[in-house]
C-alpha cells in the first residue's frame, strides 16, 4: 500500500461530499450495492478482470474495497482510479492542489 493513499485528517478534501453529501466511500458502497447489486468480493474480480483487460498490473482485494467504502484510504492508487473511471464508479475529486496526491500525509508533531 502506498504511504501516500492513508488517510490524512488535516487533509479536509479527503471526506469529498459529493451533491448527496455523501463521502466518496460512501459513494462508491452505494454504487457497488445500489447500481451493480454486487459483493466487495465480486467488485475487487470486476476490477481485476478490467486491469487484466487493460493490461495493468492491480491486485485488488476484497479488503482494498473495503478499505476505500470505510474511508481507510482516502484516495486509491492512479492505477485504481484510472479503473474505477473506466467502470463508470465514483472516484474522489482531486485537491486544488494537483500535486497533493503525490504527497506523504504530513507527520503529526510529537508532544514531549
Amino acid at each position: 500500500m502506498e504511504p501516500s493513499t492513508l488517510r490524512d485528517p488535516a487533509l479536509e478534501w479527503a471526506d469529498d461530499a459529493g451533491a448527496s453529501g455523501q463521502s466518496w466511500g460512501e459513494r462508491l458502497r452505494s454504487f457497488r450495492l445500489d447500481r451493480l447489486r454486487i459483493s466487495r468480493k465480486d467488485f475487487a474480480e470486476l476490477i481485476n478482470s478490467r486491469a487484466r483487460d487493460d493490461r495493468v498490473n492491480v491486485a485488488c482485494s476484497e479488503r482494498h474495497v473495503a478499505r476505500w467504502e470505510d474511508g481507510d484510504v482516502y484516495t486509491p492508487s492512479a492505477p485504481y482510479r484510472s479503473l474505477l473511471i473506466t467502470l463508470g464508479a465514483p472516484v474522489p475529486t482531486p485537491p486544488r492542489n494537483p500535486h497533493a496526491f503525490d504527497l506523504p500525509p504530513t507527520p503529526s508533531p510529537r508532544r514531549q
